[in-house]
């Protein structure tokens, strides 16, 4: 797992255009670490955005793989958000994970679970949400690749990034 901290954002604009990013960089290492290599079934990638505590926002990578491919895998990652950052997002990647996520904020719209929590659960609080939910399908929609990339090259900073690996305990082989 890697964790990438963001300090603080500037507003549900840049929020979405974070949870974008998360998804682009998901569908990257899927690719490589389940097509490619065949080490795993899933890589998730997300930005985790925390109301509460403003710089406590963070990315998350993980990944489970066997103990075996571990160092691989590890390797693998990083050299892909190396190359994500020094030769950039393609464009088949930008609108393969911007389509989805489109569409995906469509449907939020008719259901309650993203009015219920998302928008009126503090709107008395916070009107601003309101205000968020109406922009909401046309912000979406306006994201630009290059915003992608100037987040990326941003946020996803190895030398910033916290890595954690667990590996099962070895028992003998008659326990």
């Amino acid at each position: 797992a890697y964790y990438w901290p963001v300090n603080s954002i500037e507003d549900v604009h840049e929020e979405r255009r974070l949870s974008l990013l998360g998804r682009i960089v998901e569908e990257r290492l899927r690719k490589r670490v389940r097509e490619e290599f065949g080490a795993a079934y899933s890589v998730t990638t997300h930005f985790i955005s925390i109301d509460g505590f403003p710089h406590q926002n963070y990315f998350t990578t993980y990944t489970d793989v066997e103990p075996t491919q571990a160092d691989q895998i590890n390797r693998l990652i990083r050299s892909e958000i190396l190359s994500m950052r020094r030769e950039g997002i393609t464009k088949d990647e930008f609108e393969r994970s911007k389509q989805p996520f489109l569409a995906r904020r469509k449907v939020d719209l008719r259901t309650n679970a993203y009015w219920g929590f998302t928008v009126l659960r503090d709107a008395q609080q916070r009107d601003d949400r309101l205000d968020s939910a109406r922009d909401r399908s046309n912000d979406t929609a306006a994201i630009e690749h290059a915003e992608i990339q100037t987040l990326l090259e941003r946020y996803f900073d190895l030398s910033a990034a916290f890595n954690f690996r667990t590996v099962p305990q070895q028992f003998p082989a008659n326990q």
